[in-house]
């Protein structure tokens, strides 16, 4: 029976019309690939997601602190790719990972929502998703101002990035 209904709309193009009430939906069937800003050229697939909700992408002091880690590792801009996810709030992992295609990803936010279900995950802990290494960490802000953290860090980067060291 099923057959017979699909049948009638064989000439026909189908749509998908989302339910206008739900703002989520809609705001991701708005975003496209191309409309996911970033910092950097994503040379060596490294994703860094950092959550900055007054500037669009990333504020001075943060930015300077964010290349400080990256030297710590030998990346640069052109290596890395950087998301601001505070302006991409119904963005899931699975968008991410797709289009930016990262071996390794480093999460500079509190909670981030995408992931924050996953059993087991812990903040400066590296977990692998398929081909994907990565580990979540405490915002910039935060991290900048605590001596600890900055250690938890360090570890972490060391795991993601052996051959740095």
């Amino acid at each position: 029976m099923e057959r017979k209904i699909f049948s009638l709309f064989k000439e026909d193009e189908l749509y998908y019309i989302p339910n206008p009430t739900d703002d989520n939906e809609r705001e991701l069937l708005e975003m496209t690939e191309d409309s996911i800003e970033s910092i950097g050229e994503n040379q060596k697939k490294i994703l860094i997601i950092i959550e900055d909700k007054i500037e669009k992408s990333i504020n001075e002091k943060n930015k300077d602190f964010l290349v400080k880690i990256l030297q710590s590792v030998n990346l640069t801009f052109k290596d890395v790719a950087i998301v601001n996810c505070a302006h991409y709030s119904a963005l899931n992992f699975e968008i991410y990972r797709d289009y930016f295609l990262p071996t390794k990803l480093i999460v500079f936010v509190n909670k981030f929502e995408p992931v924050m279900d996953w059993v087991g995950l812990k903040m400066y802990k590296r977990f692998q998703v398929e081909e994907m290494a990565f580990f979540l960490a405490d915002s910039l802000s935060i991290l900048q101002e605590d001596k600890d953290k900055k250690i938890q860090l360090w570890n972490a980067l060391k795991e993601l990035f052996p051959e740095s060291f």
